[in-house]
Order: C-alpha cells, then sequence, then structure tokens
C-alpha cells in the first residue's frame, strides 16, 4: 500500500514536471531572484550599519552631542560697547525647542584674575564655571567650600599643548606633562571691589568638551559675591545636549538667531542626520525590490497555472488533489526563496567587510559583529516571503481550478 503510494506520488511530480516545465519563464525567474537579491541584501546592510553608525554616534562614545553656543559679536557691541549675552527670554526659548535635552549656562568671573606659576610666568586669566553634568570627565575632587585650602581646576587639553609647544619651547620652561601639571604649585589671585584674595590652585582635570578654565560652580558664585561687583551675572555662553538627528533643525535656529558654533562640535550631528535619512531611503529600496521580487514570482507561478488550466483540471477529474500541486508549486519556491538568501548571506558579508573597511579607513571604528536586529530581520523576512508566497501560490490554484 505505501508503495502504491510512494509510486503514485512520483507519477504526479513526474506529469506536473512536464506540464510546468515547457511554461516556465527562466528569464522571470532570473529577474525576480536578482531583484531578491538587490532588496534583501540592501535591507541587512542598510539595518546593520545604521545600528553600528548609531551605536558609534551615541551619546556615550561621542561628546558632540554637546553644543557650545555664545551670540555673535557684531559692530554694534564694539562700537557702543554693549555685550553679546544671552537673556532670560533667550535661554526660555532655548530651552522649548525639540532639539534641545538639557541646557546649562556659563558663569564667568566678575573680577580681575591672575595666575602665578612660580619660576615660570605668570598671566591674567579668566575662570568660568558650569554644572558639573555638563563636564565631560568630572574627578572625584573637584569640589570647594570655604574651608577647602586648594581650588580645583579643570583645563582645556589644547592648553596644555599649547603651553609645551609654544610658551614653553620658547622661553626655554620645563613641559608637562598631564599627571605632572597638578605637581605645579600655582597661585590664583582676585582682585575687585570686594577686594583682594589669593588662593592655591592645582590642575586636577582635562576637558574635551569645554576650552575653558572650570572651576567648581561652588567657588564663583562665592568669589563673584564676595570679590566681584556684586551685580546680576550675565550669561555669556550657554552649553546644550542636542537630539544628534535634528542637525537641520539645529542649524536653522542656529542661524535665525544668530547664534554662533564650532563646525566641530556639530559636524557629527550634521553626520547623523545624513546617515539617518541615507539608511532609511536604502531601506525603503531595499523593501521595494523586495516586494517586486515576490510579485514578479507570485504572478509567474499565477501565469504557469493559467496556462496550464486544461491540464490541471484533467488531473484533477482523474483523481488528483490540488494540495498535490499546492506542494510541488511550493517546494520549488521554498527552494528559491532559500538559494536566493543563501547568496543574499554571501553578499551580505562581503559588503559589510567592504564598508566596515571603508568606514574604519575615513574614522569611524565601528563593531564588526553582525547584531540580534539583522538576525532578527533576515529571519523575519525569509518567513514572511514564504507565507505570503505560499497563501499567493494556494489562491491562485484555487482560483483556476473547477473545485
Amino acid at each position: 500500500m505505501e508503495f502504491g503510494i510512494y509510486y503514485f506520488q512520483l507519477e504526479m511530480r513526474s506529469l506536473l514536471n512536464k506540464i510546468f516545465s515547457r511554461r516556465i519563464g527562466i528569464g522571470k525567474f532570473f529577474l525576480s531572484a536578482i531583484a531578491f537579491l538587490l532588496g534583501f541584501s540592501l535591507v541587512l546592510l542598510s539595518v546593520h550599519f545604521y545600528a553600528k553608525i548609531n551605536e558609534f554616534l551615541s551619546p556615550k562614545n561621542q561628546s558632540s552631542d554637546y553644543i557650545i553656543l555664545n551670540k555673535e559679536v557684531g559692530l554694534g557691541n564694539t562700537i557702543f560697547g554693549s555685550k553679546a549675552e544671552f537673556t532670560e527670554e533667550d535661554i526660555a526659548d532655548l530651552k522649548k525647542q525639540n532639539f534641545v535635552e538639557e541646557l546649562g549656562v556659563f558663569t564667568s568671573n566678575q573680577f580681575e584674575v591672575r595666575v602665578h606659576v612660580q619660576g615660570i610666568f605668570s598671566t591674567e586669566a579668566f575662570l568660568e564655571s558650569v554644572p558639573e553634568n555638563f563636564i565631560d570627565e568630572k574627578p572625584f575632587n573637584f569640589r570647594w567650600n570655604e574651608s577647602s585650602e586648594v581650588l580645583p581646576i579643570i583645563i582645556h587639553q589644547d592648553f596644555l599643548n599649547q603651553y609645551n609647544f609654544g610658551f614653553a619651547l620658547s622661553r626655554g620652561a620645563p613641559q608637562l606633562s598631564k599627571s605632572t601639571i597638578g605637581m605645579v604649585p600655582l597661585k590664583i589671585e582676585l582682585d575687585g571691589p570686594g577686594g583682594r584674595k589669593t588662593f592655591d590652585g592645582k590642575v586636577v582635570g582635562f576637558s574635551e568638551r569645554i576650552s575653558s578654565v572650570i572651576v567648581p560652580e561652588e567657588f564663583l558664585n562665592w568669589a563673584n559675591k564676595t570679590v566681584g561687583s556684586a551685580k546680576t551675572a550675565s550669561v555669556p555662553r550657554v552649553i546644550i545636549k542636542v537630539k544628534s538627528d535634528q542637525a537641520g533643525a539645529i542649524e536653522q535656529y542656529f542661524s535665525d538667531h544668530g547664534l554662533k558654533v564650532s563646525e566641530d562640535k556639530f559636524k557629527f550631528s550634521k553626520i547623523y542626520t545624513i546617515i539617518n535619512i541615507v539608511m532609511r531611503i536604502i531601506l525603503v529600496i531595499g523593501i521595494a525590490f523586495i516586494i517586486f521580487s515576490l510579485v514578479i514570482v507570485i504572478l509567474n507561478f499565477a501565469l504557469i497555472v493559467a496556462d496550464a488550466k486544461e491540464e490541471i483540471n484533467l488531473l484533477i477529474q482523474l483523481g488528483y488533489k490540488t494540495r498535490y500541486i499546492f506542494k510541488h508549486l511550493s517546494f520549488y519556491f521554498i527552494v528559491f526563496i532559500i538559494s536566493v538568501s543563501i547568496l543574499t548571506g554571501a553578499i551580505f558579508f562581503f559588503g559589510k567587510n567592504f564598508l566596515t573597511s571603508f568606514f574604519v579607513d575615513n574614522g569611524i571604528s565601528i563593531d564588526e559583529a553582525i547584531g540580534l536586529e539583522v538576525m532578527t530581520v533576515a529571519g523575519s523576512f525569509i518567513l514572511l516571503s514564504i507565507l505570503i508566497s505560499l497563501l499567493s501560490i494556494s489562491r491562485v490554484i484555487k482560483n483556476h481550478s473547477r473545485i
């Protein structure tokens, strides 16, 4: 009995092969295979690199999400002596913008400052403070109260480079490293309407984000009230944490309100926005290619079944069931999907390695590991493609048979 069933299935398969082999359009299948291959590859590559570049540009890896703003200094400021500073209305308006996640204001000294480095140099200077959460690398000892013996200072890395390769070389002074500059004794002299005070200073850290001489907020607030002019503090600069995917809106707002920002601080936001747009376009194109491919394959099967309608109905009259026809066509379609998916995997690995090398050569170091999101998208697309196509093939067979 089992042998008879097996023989029947072999005969059925042979008959269906003879019926359909004469009607299969190899060119159409080849075109659909190319479309599916390109579309699937574009989808996987766009998902992979979108995730990896997004990780590279995330706040924990990239300090460029923080932008320091100041008003543009115009001719009027020079002639009339007005200050290019932020008003309360300016700050309130900035906080309302969708691209602003956090905002902090700079506080500057309202007194004269002079820094003495014993045996090396003495110079006039300035001091600023910002909220601690905006400092990229805050040392544990960056704190101050009225009983503190030392004033902790954070400077920008470039200040040390300018000293080492500018001042020190021209004056024959010793060059200093990050570890040794903290050992250099500093005298910070404050002179203002409230009198003169001197403090021992110490460089305790460096900032890549803020180009300034940063002291604790507690100290500068106290010094402005005690030594300074005691007037209402102005806001010369602000620092904002921005949403990196809104570079267009950010740049337009800055232009409309006369705000100045370093292009270097803004370039990663622009890159992030461009990458977002490009990856989404590639993703849409890839999905369009896959849909185009599936439509071609399904229409091709529909035409084959319609063309072989008489033969199929004759087989049904002889006792064959439509499920055998469905299984036969489904088998070839599943083989088609799996074969193209394997080729897609090969193209994906080649494209991934090539583009990873390209990004690394251009200064963007990204992880090569394939993320879970790529595996999820790949599996979902394969299963969804098979499911949709099998349902379509089943409907086509039923519509072209007299059952």
